[in-house]
């Protein structure tokens, strides 16, 4: 092994770690990849080129904006706990924002038409490279030192994520508007959840939710779901456009109290 050998032999370098991927830096600068390079999940990617390109929209953008004032926030998903507990049986409506972070990440002007154009118009093949690449604005770079053949320290490289991560927090806080958005326009009694990108509640509000995503210029599928209940501080359903039953922990993730919380700040 690469490493195993460096070390052996005396050598100074660092190891960068970037989510699956790892290099090899040495003092002149000169760098390695670690073969097999990117973690599995990155290499088994179509589109995963889509990682660094947004990367390099933000760039961009930085040469002429500041960077965002953003606060990480854990309402990526929310629950009306008590009403959904009224209803358990009932049939309701789900609405999923296609591409949402991508979409969100182009209106906010994080990068240019042609980009986003290119990932819409391939995103059958590259969904989840678009996803990713969002997600990857807000990893952790690791530096590992080794001085002599001995590791000295590892880090977190502060740089990377000062200059990334509060793009990929607007975004989501992004998203997180749209949720509220939604909750005022149906009403407390008719609004059910938000899984990320996805909202459920009273079919009869449809066409609200409708108006409110055709505004934004989001592109979204509707279906059906079946609300089986809460367990164990979970939320259970059956998403009939999948087939399947799903579920998911509810936490501190009431709507109600993100609502009180929102209000005080």
């Amino acid at each position: 092994m690469r490493r195993a050998f460096l070390m052996k032999s005396g050598y100074d370098f660092e190891i960068l770690t970037r989510g699956g991927e790892k290099r090899i830096i040495f003092p002149n600068g000169i760098e390695e990849k670690f073969r097999g390079n990117g973690s599995p999940q990155e290499n088994k990617l179509s589109g995963r080129h889509l990682i660094g390109q947004l990367r390099s929209q933000i760039d961009k953008y930085i040469l002429t904006n500041n960077v965002p004032i953003s606060q990480p926030t854990t309402e990526q998903q929310m629950w009306n706990v008590d009403l959904i507990k009224k209803i358990v049986g009932k049939r309701v409506k789900a609405v999923d924002i296609n591409s949402c972070y991508w979409f969100l990440a182009h209106s906010l002007g994080f990068m240019d038409e042609k980009c986003f154009q290119k990932a819409i118009e391939n995103r059958k093949e590259w969904k989840r490279s678009m996803l990713y690449s969002v997600g990857c604005l807000n990893r952790r770079d690791a530096i590992e030192t080794i001085e002599e053949g001995k590791r000295v320290k590892t880090e977190v490289n502060t740089d990377f994520l000062e200059r990334y991560s509060p793009f990929y927090w607007s975004i989501i806080q992004e998203a997180r508007s749209i949720m509220y958005e939604t909750f005022e326009a149906i009403g407390a009694d008719h609004w059910y959840m938000w899984i990320t990108d996805c909202v459920v509640f009273d079919p009869e509000y449809l066409l609200i939710v409708r108006k409110l995503f055709n505004i934004r210029d989001l592109e979204y599928k509707e279906f059906d779901i079946d609300i089986i209940g809460v367990e164990d501080n979970k939320v259970k359903w059956f998403d009939h456009s999948k087939n399947v039953e799903k579920s998911m922990s509810i936490g501190k993730r009431d709507i109600n109290l993100g609502l009180l919380a929102k209000q005080l700040n």
